[in-house]
């Protein structure tokens, strides 16, 4: 009763000062305006609605400013997460808002109030939706589903208590209710989701899931009438709508690849869902492959598919920009004599590395001794390494450290191969580093025989199809 008391007090306290409107209706490309009060880089990022990430930085050039500035156009609302000091805000924002960072004191105010600081304030109570729950549990034959499904509910009830809580004490917006607990069960099923999406690396299928699991997922098939949330104001149902073709797709038998996907979605799936999922597999299959579209029948039949026009027109756009990127990456004078430094400090071109490699699969690891998701992938790519020995692909890894010495301390500390591999350092301003990562690292990037751009949002080490792709590539 007690801590019932004191949770309850310090929700009050927490949101006393906080308005309640949500989502008002608003015209075409309305900004909202963020401002940040830190002196330390800080950056914001989002998923937009044809599945592009956005980002931008706060220019903090100005040491006489109080505070830094960014105008969003926007259209929609859309979830947002502001990234830096170790810290990671998602944040629910509408047209016309108008807000403040301070990172100090760990708060976002303006615009929607009570609202924007939800998702920041389940972080805060250690419930953060910011990834799938136990997405890092070693799936097994022997594990213990039944306990693992109630620790799933548990964290979804805690999360929607919490929604209820605010909605009652502080006024919540129905609407604004509505979504999050929305959010919160596609979350949870997500989490019901995970060996259907999630690489395993121990031998565990879903086959060795029983079948009242099994059973459990298909009563959920129903939820997925949220036409709504189809954008990028909710990350979660979408990628619980993905995972659940997944999940489809394995109960109709159909191959597990985006092939078998894109049928069963097709066939199962109607409307808005219908268009959206198709969507999204086939703008995967074209971040993770360079097959052209003579190779593949699903890239020959999507336009016709597809009823919104405004996916087919963002497929054919992405069509051509891979084109293009990947005959960059190679031919521009820009970035193939772009320099690089070795782990014994010579320099060499960015065309060199591909000239001496030409006769290769190469596996380019783009990371840096800060990144945590990097460091976390690197034994498993020297695993991958050394399962891979004696065939045709070489891994490269590409540092975007601006401190050389970070960058080899993290070598020595990750244990990685010098002789066996090759290691680079680049600048992490030049124009190769942003072509390469596109902002974003880990970034891997598979690069066939004859220095052919195979993909550039390749899997990662720890995913049982790497392997499998790059074998296949030296045949």
């Amino acid at each position: 009763m007690k801590r019932s008391i004191l949770f309850t007090q310090a929700l009050l306290v927490s949101l006393t000062t906080l308005l309640s409107h949500f989502l008002i209706a608003q015209s075409a490309s309305s900004p909202a305006v963020i401002h940040y009060t830190g002196t330390t880089p800080y950056f914001l990022y989002y998923q937009d609605d044809f599945l592009d990430q956005r980002d931008t930085s706060f220019n903090l050039s100005d040491k006489t400013k109080s505070k830094h500035t960014i105008v969003l156009p926007l259209d929609k609302p859309v979830l947002i997460r502001f990234s830096g000091n170790d810290d990671q805000l998602p944040v629910l924002i509408k047209p016309n808002d108008t807000l403040t960072i301070e990172p100090l004191q760990g708060r976002i105010s303006g615009g929607m109030g009570q609202e924007l600081n939800f998702y920041p304030f389940l972080e805060k109570q250690q419930v953060s939706m910011a990834i799938p729950d136990f997405w890092s549990i070693d799936w097994t034959p022997k594990l213990k589903f039944d306990l693992l499904i109630d620790e799933f509910k548990r964290l979804r009830d805690r999360r929607l208590a919490i929604a209820d809580s605010l909605r009652d004490v502080a006024q919540l917006s129905a609407k604004f209710h509505q979504q999050a607990a929305t959010d919160i069960q596609s979350t949870y099923i997500q989490a019901l989701l995970l060996p259907f999406v999630k690489p395993h690396t121990n031998g565990f299928t879903v086959n060795d899931l029983p079948t009242w699991y099994l059973d459990t997922l298909s009563r959920y098939k129903s939820f997925f009438t949220h036409d709504d949330l189809l954008t990028g104001s909710s990350l979660a149902y979408r990628y619980c709508l993905n995972s659940y073709v997944h999940y489809l797709s394995f109960q109709s038998k159909q191959p597990n690849n985006q092939e078998g996907y894109y049928k069963t979605a097709r066939q199962q799936l109607t409307g808005k869902h219908r268009d959206f999922a198709l969507f999204s597999i086939v703008k995967l299959y074209l971040r993770e492959t360079g097959a052209s579209i003579e190779k593949s029948s699903l890239l020959n039949q999507y336009s016709e598919d597809i009823q919104d026009k405004a996916y087919v027109k963002n497929l054919e756009a992405t069509i051509a920009s891979k084109e293009r990127e990947r005959n960059e990456l190679v031919t521009t004078a820009k970035l193939v004599n772009q320099q690089l430094e070795t782990a014994t400090g010579e320099k060499i071109t960015w065309k060199q590395i591909l000239a001496a490699n030409k006769a290769n699969v190469v596996y380019l690891d783009m990371w840096a001794s800060w990144c945590v998701p990097c460091r976390q992938e690197m034994p498993n790519s020297i695993r991958l390494s050394n399962q891979l020995k004696g065939k045709s692909v070489k891994f490269v890894y590409i540092s975007i450290d601006s401190d050389r010495s970070k960058w080899l301390a993290a070598l020595k500390a990750l244990k990685m191969p010098i002789a066996a591999a090759q290691h680079y350092r680049l600048d992490p301003d030049s124009k190769l580093a942003e072509s390469l990562t596109k902002g974003t690292i880990p970034a891997y990037i598979v690069i066939s025989k004859n220095n052919r751009i195979y993909a550039t949002d390749g899997p990662r080490p720890s995913e049982e199809r790497t392997k499998t792709l790059l074998v296949d590539l030296t045949r």
